[in-house]
């Protein structure tokens, strides 16, 4: 490295080159930085004869006059004068011409020297519909759509642009039947591609992290443990049913909340008393052995889950419910904990 001086700030800076005399490369634009210029009506009429018929350059006349290429290029917009998408050294026909647009017939003006094909951008995407783009297409559309987030105003003037393109004989696939063949091939590919993706190690992990959020969000939890409760099976079922009468028959202070009525935390006990904060869990062997591993791996889960809002429970085995003396053993049961 080599210590030398900046000659516009002053200050000292570190260097691999022994030509560098600038610290920065906003050091040297300051420095080298071209002001502009006041231009009067004459020099003005000889830049544009140097502009249209000598065919020389923007930056070129900015050298001979001392000033920046803005201002000329402004100076060239005062007298209506094209300077792009020509060139700077343009010999092409700026005159304009009626041409007819492909999709819609309508006449749209144009240079003859750039000639449109469509009237608009939207009568380009409609002779773009139906297309088959190559790979290469292909990835500089999706990298360009990458990241990019759209409003709900936005998303709704989509859907009501694309309403009835694709209805009745519009469709493609009008009349017509897919064959068994290609319905087989296709869940079997899709399946191929599920398999490959969601059996992944990341994506599991993805998966989780997702559901872990949304979980954190009360409301999100309730939702979805509302609903969950609602899209399972008829309720009450056998089992509660008995329990429910049996509390009836002894005057036990439990309410039935198995339907969804109430929540602890984000769980459905099957019966409820809020005053001494009883919850009572009936449930079928087969079930918990099949998710849990054992009833008592169940008991455990929901008892700990329980006990963080203060609720003690109550479980009712198939055991206990399917015995001749089944009401005796399960009143005595619910009765010891009210006690």
């Amino acid at each position: 490295m080599i210590e030398k001086i900046c000659v516009g700030c002053g200050k000292r800076y570190d260097t691999l080159r022994e030509e560098s005399k600038y610290c920065d490369h906003n050091c040297y634009s300051k420095n080298h930085r071209v002001p502009n210029k006041k231009i009067f009506k004459d020099d003005e009429k000889v830049i544009v004869k140097l502009y249209t018929k000598e065919n020389r350059s923007a930056y070129f006349i900015a050298r001979m006059f001392k000033c920046s290429y803005v201002v000329i290029y402004k100076i060239l917009k005062k007298n209506n004068i094209r300077t792009f998408p020509n060139g700077f050294f343009s010999k092409k026909d700026n005159s304009i011409e009626l041409v007819e647009c492909k999709t819609c017939n309508k006449n749209f003006k144009s240079y003859v020297c750039n000639r449109r094909k469509f009237c608009s951008k939207g009568c380009y995407s409609l002779s773009k519909r139906g297309n088959v783009y190559s790979e290469k297409t292909r990835l500089k559309i999706s990298r360009s759509l990458k990241g990019r987030i759209f409003s709900d105003e936005h998303r709704r003037n989509m859907s009501k642009s694309k309403e009835g393109l694709y209805s009745g004989e519009k469709n493609p696939m009008y009349g017509k039947v897919h064959p068994n063949r290609g319905k087989k091939i296709h869940t079997e590919e899709h399946k191929k591609y599920i398999r490959h993706i969601m059996g992944s190690e990341e994506y599991r992990n993805k998966a989780s992290l997702r559901t872990k959020k949304n979980w954190d969000n009360p409301e999100y939890a309730k939702k979805t443990s509302e609903a969950i409760i609602k899209g399972l099976l008829k309720r009450p079922t056998s089992y509660e049913k008995k329990i429910s009468e049996l509390c009836i028959e002894n005057n036990l202070p439990f309410v039935y909340t198995g339907d969804g009525t109430f929540l602890i935390g984000h769980k459905n006990p099957d019966f409820v008393n809020k005053k001494e904060r009883i919850a009572i869990e009936v449930y079928h062997d087969y079930w918990k052995i099949r998710d849990f591993g054992s009833c008592e791996e169940y008991e455990r889960q929901r008892s700990e889950y329980f006990d963080k809002y203060g609720y003690k429970t109550i479980f009712i085995r198939t055991e206990e419910i399917m015995d001749k003396n089944w009401k005796e053993l399960c009143a005595n049961k619910i009765q010891e904990f009210i006690r």
